[in-house]
């Protein structure tokens, strides 16, 4: 079989502003140059998992045209992608919205779609096994075939992709439970089931499928389509971390160190945070930044937390910029033209 390789394509979406000014009625718009908007590099982690999905951002524009605060408003699924959208909408440059003549700050919404495609497309035999083992009613050429039409199909055919995954699910394939229950989450589709989601990711996490496990603890963690339950969410990590899911180290660390039943856990947390951090993961390393700020699960030690917010800054973390610009004063406060 012919190797695929895999490229990363990132789409923005910008939404209608929402001007802060009560006068807004009479604003123009802001505008975004989006020669400014450099794509944000994508997440290494993100690429080996194969991660892919949909953030949608809130953010203020501020009267210079430079981009304050910004929040995820719904995930992609992925903690580092959503903290790669931060990142990226940090570094556009805006046209203040005018309000009588006068640079006002707004606020706005934006979408980062992230997806991965195939540079070699499938061949024609590919396609045909699929196809051919799918009508037999084999689960595993149904998956494949669904692969086909999300990453080989121009324009993927989500509907059918769906359709075969569910007929391979309830054959017990794991990563069509899986890869179902990822495309039922909230945000992914139009057609979105969070209740499904859970169940499907819960079967596949059953199985030892490691992206399953991730993806119900992140499921779990919010309380979307399942109970909210930490504890939970915790032990679904573990188990996900223990199969070498890289991105479940970071993620899981942060909630150990949050909860910190006892010392034991709460250093646990903290080493794997440190461990993710050597990777230079840009979520470790900035919430060690925080932990060493606040003293928690550390000594408290603000030498040491500028010393992890700069590594994340320089790995493009705007959180991390803002931090820094909280500890040393207003006049270090970022701009989008210095945070470039």
């Amino acid at each position: 079989m012919q190797k695929q390789v895999r490229n990363a394509l990132i789409t923005l979406a910008l939404f209608s502003p929402i001007p802060a000014s009560l006068a807004a009625e009479a604003a123009d718009k802001p505008t975004v140059n989006f020669s400014t908007c450099a794509k944000p590099e994508w997440p290494k982690q993100s690429l080996r998992n194969n991660e892919q999905g949909t953030v949608t951002l809130s953010f203020r524009i501020e009267a210079d045209g430079s981009v304050g605060e910004s929040k995820v408003l719904k995930s992609s699924g992925f903690p580092g992608l959503d903290m790669a959208a931060l990142d990226g909408i940090a570094r556009c440059k805006f046209r203040p919205a005018m309000v009588g003549g006068k640079p006002e700050a707004a606020s706005m919404k934006m979408q980062y779609v992230w997806t991965l495609k195939s540079k070699v497309p499938a061949s024609a035999e590919q396609w045909r096994r699929a196809r051919e083992g799918a009508a037999r009613g084999e689960a595993q050429a149904q998956f494949d075939l669904a692969n086909l039409y999300v990453n080989d199909s121009a324009p993927s055919n989500v509907t059918e992709a769906t359709r075969l995954l569910q007929m391979a699910a309830v054959q017990n394939h794991a990563q069509a439970q899986s890869m179902l229950g990822m495309m039922l989450m909230p945000g992914r589709s139009q057609s979105a089931d969070p209740v499904l989601a859970a169940e499907w990711l819960g079967k596949a996490a059953a199985q030892g499928e490691a992206r399953a496990q991730h993806m119900l603890a992140l499921l779990q963690m919010n309380g979307a389509g399942i109970a909210r339950n930490r504890s939970a969410a915790i032990e679904s990590l573990r188990k996900s971390h223990a199969q070498k899911y890289d991105a479940s180290g970071p993620l899981l660390g942060m909630l150990l160190v949050e909860r910190a039943a006892n010392a034991e856990e709460s250093a646990e947390g903290v080493a794997l945070l440190r461990a993710a951090a050597g990777r230079q993961d840009q979520m470790a390393l900035f919430t060690l930044g925080l932990l060493c700020e606040n003293g928690r699960g550390v000594p408290k030690d603000l030498g040491q937390a500028a010393a992890y917010y700069e590594k994340a800054a320089a790995l493009g973390n705007r959180r991390a910029e803002f931090a820094l610009a909280r500890l040393r004063g207003p006049a270090a406060k970022p701009t989008a033209d210095n945070a470039r």
